[in-house]
């Protein structure tokens, strides 16, 4: 995307209307070097469409969607909104007046809470519309007036439903927030906007909000109930009417029903109610489990970090890779159980689960959630009374939960408020009972390389010893210490990429592990949800350092660590590394988990491939193949890490192209064909899709080895392809490290420098076809015709460089 320009664009059917519009537009001030596009459409069949139409045919970052009778009145109207969306690179959208929270009804203006303010003329007269001040730079709502949008992000109108001239913008900015983009009104210090619009046709209302009520329904539901409102609002189970099924004892259920009162079917503490700790997303979760059963897809009802962190599979991936260690026949003790994203792996592997949470919201969340699951019960106490179910379990789980025992807890040892905690909580478990711990490194690697620390959005907070009051992490030194003082004397360490929130990677510690190069266990770059990371080094580089020093073990980004009190206990699963592909996005018949077994006989190491979600290795969908199969381990690096070395080296990239040109030999060498295509460029093999630096090795010997071959095309393609695809998964996974601002800008001259007869059409037909490829696997179709990486999106270093050249200038 053009970053320095912005398009103005306007569906209309009186020119007359229109020229006025554009003579406001051509009055605004305009920022010096940057350009201003105006697109009008004429023909549009819906405003959706005509939006859609439009928006492709700009290369603008900001695009700004009005009336043809909106007149723009704010002169720096133009500085204002790039001013307002560079400094929050979340907002998506905005609009000059909006509701904070819809009602359920969808209607904007019938909203209790209103900010913004517009000149408006739908009754007969013109009069300035003012509904709240906004007080800061702009007021986060649900919703904006269509009058005017503005957006810094493309994402393509639901034209598929919303075919008249009604709730496209509430669809809109629905969908923004679906992406995990704010919504605003900013602050007009003088109104920015008239609205010459005289009354509104409502001819087809009706009907679009209908579409739209049934579309969001989960989004448009009462997020603003209170407690003593839910059960009005809810249908919760009763759980509590089966407990008498559940192997309690006497002892427990007298403990029980002496310290918990019922409600909304769970178990609530007479004396612990209700702790106040909130994510935001509590009321929003309880109405999609309220809507949903246990076999639903969750993934269309992801809007941001916090709903994604309940609703993605990715959670369970640290319970998936240790359950061959536990005793599935047992009893399970949840310890700050949350939403249930772990409840609900646990109730179907368990025969009993018991979970014991501090806020009342977030349990009756859960409940709703694991409403099929009778073999759950929900308990409402503060944790640091220890006061739970059953006197004794065979697995306790405190996931995320350790790092939060100090803050809420009195005492300024936080040392020892751990041990006294796990002291009781040792005292539950069973002679070869098992605990579960999972929580983010203090020394964690991410933490040096740039990424905030988890818990209070601060740089080098962890590193620097928690100098503000926080929920606190510790070292895998730290936590050693902690268990044995605990009474854990056999602790087996497994370490999370890039955490234990949504771990994609997970290697078990193992004195033989460093037998093996380690260096390709992540790719890419750490993802930082709050927006706040600096790229001080690429992730990948530095955990092949650590991996190079043996020092990876100690600077993992998380640990999930298995402890018990009795040294006899296995806690070791088989695989030395087990990488799962099962994020929300991709098609659910394609998640997968690679193991890495590491033979400790004279039989080589080898990986095996195992589907997640069916017994079917192998699929066929539309021009390509896919199958999963073992393979060897081989020893040696990916040419990925080479790859991201050549991209930091200030050698005019020439380092890069000898490795491409290196790949490319090899590629012929191996799947080569002597015919080209009708443009001189020579095909190669269809199975050579995948031959990109992710999935190639370099031995000891400087062999390339082709692994993880499981997409193949069903014909033949060109080896330029698949130079490119190398390439555009080079630039997303070190875009922060390369000087370009979009991949294409990137691809191009390296390309032609490859191959002279390259050309910029045949590159983009190259995108369309990776997209096309794209949205065959994954849930919806990607419609991107090129990645950028914003100013914001670089290094340190590169922004200082452009801060310098801008005060020089």
């Amino acid at each position: 995307m053009q970053e320095n320009k912005m398009c103005f664009i306007t569906c209309l059917n009186d020119e007359v209307l229109y020229e006025e519009c554009v003579l406001y537009i051509k009055s605004l001030m305009v920022p010096e070097h940057f350009e201003v596009e105006l697109i009008a459409i004429r023909d549009a069949s819906s405003l959706t469409e005509g939006y859609n139409r439009a928006m492709v045919q700009s290369n603008a970052k900001y695009k700004i969607y009005l009336h043809q009778d909106t007149l723009i009145i704010n002169k720096r109207f133009i500085f204002d909104v790039i001013e307002l969306f560079s400094k929050y690179p979340t907002l998506g959208m905005m609009g000059v007046i909006g509701a904070k929270k819809l009602p359920e009804n969808a209607v904007w203006w019938l909203a209790r809470e209103r900010f913004g303010k517009v000149y408006d003329s739908g009754r007969n007269e013109m009069k300035a519309l003012e509904a709240k001040e906004v007080k800061g730079d702009y007021q986060a709502v649900e919703a904006v007036d269509g009058l005017i949008i503005m957006t810094q992000y493309d994402i393509p109108w639901r034209e598929d439903k919303f075919k008249g001239w009604h709730m496209y913008d509430i669809s809109q900015a629905m969908e923004f927030k679906r992406h995990g983009f704010e919504v605003g009104v900013p602050k007009q210090e003088h109104i920015w906007c008239i609205h010459d619009c005289g009354p509104i046709g409502m001819e087809g209302y009706e009907e679009q909000q209908s579409i739209l009520i049934e579309e969001y329904s989960v989004e448009l539901s009462d997020q603003n109930c209170t407690l003593d409102q839910f059960d009005e609002k809810f249908s919760f189970p009763r759980r509590q009417e089966n407990i008498t099924e559940l192997n309690y004892s006497k002892e427990d259920l007298t403990k029980i029903y002496s310290n918990y009162t019922v409600n909304n079917g769970v178990f609530v503490s007479k004396d612990s109610p209700n702790i106040n700790y909130s994510d935001g997303s509590e009321q929003y979760l309880m109405s999609v489990f309220s809507k949903t059963d246990s076999n639903c897809d969750l993934y269309k009802f992801i809007k941001d970090w916090s709903s994604k962190y309940h609703l993605t599979p990715v959670r369970n991936n640290i319970l998936d890779v240790i359950e061959e260690v536990l005793n599935t026949n047992g009893k399970v003790l949840e310890l700050g159980g949350g939403m249930g994203a772990a409840t609900s792996w646990l109730a179907k592997k368990f025969n009993e689960v018991d979970v014991v949470e501090g806020s009342l919201p977030r349990a009756l969340a859960n409940s709703l959630r694991n409403k099929q699951n009778n073999n759950v019960q929900i308990f409402v106490d503060d944790l640091l009374k220890l006061r739970f179910p059953r006197n004794e379990y065979d697995l306790v789980t405190l996931i995320g939960v350790l790092e939060y025992i100090p803050f809420y807890s009195d005492s300024l040892n936080h040392k020892q408020t751990c041990i006294r905690f796990l002291q009781g909580v040792a005292g539950h478990l069973g002679n070869e009972g098992v605990l579960l711990l999972a929580i983010e490194n203090k020394l964690g690697a991410k933490y040096f390389s740039g990424c905030v620390e988890d818990h209070n959005g601060s740089l080098f907070s962890g590193l620097h010893g928690y100098p503000d009051p926080s929920a606190i992490t510790f070292s895998r030194q730290e936590l050693i210490e902690i268990l044995n003082m605990s009474g854990f004397s056999n602790i087996q360490f497994y370490h999370c990429f890039p955490d234990y929130k949504l771990p994609k990677t997970i290697m078990r510690e193992d004195s033989n592990m460093y037998n093996r190069n380690l260096s390709n266990i992540s790719r890419g770059m750490f993802e930082d949800w709050s927006n706040k990371r600096e790229f001080l080094m690429h992730d990948a580089l530095l955990l092949e350092s650590l991996s190079d020093a043996h020092l990876l073990h100690e600077f993992s980004n998380s640990f999930l660590v298995l402890c018990s009190k009795n040294d006899g206990v296995n806690l070791k699963n088989v695989p030395l590394i087990t990488k799962y592909y099962n994020n929300e996005a991709l098609k659910e018949e394609f998640h997968h988990k690679i193991q890495f077994n590491l033979q400790e006989t004279q039989s080589p190491s080898y990986i095996s491939r195992i589907p997640l979600k069916s017994s079917l290795f192998k699929y066929e969908i539309g021009d390509y193949e896919y199958e999963l199969s073992d393979e060897e381990w081989f020893s040696g690096r990916s040419l990925s890490l080479e790859a991201y070395r050549c991209a930091l080296k200030q050698d005019d990239s020439q380092s890069l192209l000898r490795l491409i040109g290196e790949v490319y030999s090899a590629l012929m060498e191996q799947y080569g064909f002597p015919n080209t295509d009708p443009r001189d460029f020579r095909y190669v093999d269809g199975k050579a899709l995948d031959f990109c630096f992710n999935n190639l090795i370099r031995t000891q010997d400087n062999r390339i080895i082709f692994v993880d071959r499981k997409w193949r095309y069903k014909g033949n393609i060109t080896g330029d392809y698949v130079i490119f695809r190398s390439l555009l998964a080079l630039y997303r996974e070190a875009h922060p490290f390369i000087v370009e601002e979009n991949a294409a800008d990137f691809i191009l001259p390296l390309m032609i420098k490859i191959f002279p007869h390259y050309t910029k059409n045949r590159m983009i037909t190259q995108f369309k076809k990776e997209f096309g490829f794209w949205s065959t696997i994954n849930k919806e179709s990607v419609n991107e015709t090129e990645f950028s990486s914003h100013l914001f999106d670089k290094t340190l270093n590169y922004q200082n460089e452009v801060l310098k050249k801008l005060l020089i200038n």
